[in-house]
């Protein structure tokens, strides 16, 4: 279902583009109104999901907390930080596209059949803070206990998404119905190439400027580098899953690290956390819907308030498709000003911009792994006991 939901989203497209004119209107105002139940469905259960997610995160990596997984952690975080910040620029680029406005009402506004709509019994900003407080407090005074509930958090949460994977073509039907009644759906397409295209343009100039620099400015170096991390790079975008793709990104990782038993470890812990393409992507996609609907471009102060939350969130994200999306949902609606139909909209393009998204990530996870290898070698207390110095 995964590695099919791209192509099942292009399915419903040319469906409802082609259908449009023989959908009866009480269909069309049903699929709507089951959209908008499913968003704010997932909106309700998300605090509890941010909340899981975290204290399992936290409970892992406090388990084994040395000053070596607190760099990690710091870089991991830098990082992330740093590729949201710097998407300010481009963003800004963006929201001067010639995007054409996507109006909030007009003649042919289509109305749900239905308004059900559910409230979060806490807010996404509590249940954040206390899965990191709570995650610290059990790793330290009952690790043993914390990683069991931990655990059990976590399958009971893997279990809901997966299952709530199979409702995200619904999710994103009704708006997709919504646009072509009212004669926005050709904006969306035309548009939103150009704005796909610079973000892919935007993402591989960031990687390989950071590849550059790893490696001195020297191409060569660099490509045989890079080499190794190809295999994974092709299975990230054909099966849009770090996850899946992990083991290449490792083995080409062993490739290129003298510290073989440290990069082994730290590989597979950072692969659902380390996540450049999902912070360029969601952000310049922001930029792009906020553009469309009209609404005002962020100033450098919300920007900066937006990534602090945005590096945070991060670790909240589950590894199904369109976790990332769906973990920044609320950051988008409190920060950002995003209501329904702008977060229908970018949940959509970032489900089919999904296999450019994971490919980034993945690369970057290769590059991540380099960039700790070269600081272990300078800094050598930095080395855990009986790391591999070898290469193959």
């Amino acid at each position: 279902m995964s590695r099919a939901m791209p192509f099942i989203l292009c399915c419903i497209i040319g469906i409802v583009w082609v259908a449009n004119p023989w959908i009866p209107l009480p269909v069309k105002s049903f699929f709507y109104a089951l959209s908008l139940t499913l968003k704010s469905a997932i909106l309700f259960v998300l605090p509890g999901v941010i909340f899981g997610l975290l204290f399992k995160s936290v409970v892992q990596m406090a388990r084994s907390a040395t000053h070596l997984i607190f760099l990690i952690i710091f870089f991991v975080c830098g990082s992330n930080l740093l590729a949201v910040l710097l998407s300010a620029l481009p963003g800004q680029w963006i929201y001067g596209f010639d995007l054409s406005l996507i109006p909030p009402h007009g003649k042919n506004t289509l109305e749900p059949l239905w308004d059900l709509s559910f409230s979060p019994l806490i807010s996404n900003d509590k249940a954040l803070l206390a899965g990191m407080i709570l995650g610290f407090v059990g790793a330290y005074t009952s690790p043993s206990r914390a990683n069991k509930i931990g655990l059990f958090i976590n399958n009971g949460i893997s279990f809901f998404l997966k299952g709530f994977v199979f409702l995200i073509p619904f999710f994103v039907t009704g708006f997709f119905i919504k646009l072509k009644h009212e004669g926005l759906f050709h904006v969306v397409l035309k548009d939103y190439l150009q704005v796909f295209l610079a973000i892919i343009v935007i993402q591989c100039s960031y990687i390989l400027g950071v590849g550059l620099a790893l490696y001195r400015f020297n191409p060569l170096r660099m490509a045989s580098g890079m080499a190794p991390f190809v295999p994974a790079l092709i299975s990230a975008f054909t099966t849009m899953s770090s996850a899946i793709s992990m083991p290449l990104t490792l083995i080409g990782a062993q490739k290129t690290v003298k510290n073989k038993e440290l990069i082994s470890s730290m590989v597979p812990a950072t692969s659902n956390v380390h996540l450049v393409g999902d912070c360029f992507t969601i952000t310049l996609m922001a930029y792009a819907v906020l553009k469309s609907f009209g609404a005002p471009c962020p100033s450098w102060g919300q920007h900066m308030a937006y990534s602090l939350y945005f590096v945070v969130y991060v670790f909240s994200i589950a590894a199904v498709p369109a976790g990332g999306i769906l973990a920044m949902l609320p950051l988008l609606q409190s920060n950002l000003g995003f209501h329904g139909e702008m977060l229908s909209l970018i949940t959509a393009l970032c489900i089919l911009f999904d296999p450019f998204m994971t490919a980034t990530n993945v690369f970057a996870n290769g590059v991540f792994a380099q960039v700790i290898d070269r600081m272990v070698e300078k800094f050598p207390k930095l080395r855990p006991p009986h790391s591999s110095q070898e290469f193959s």
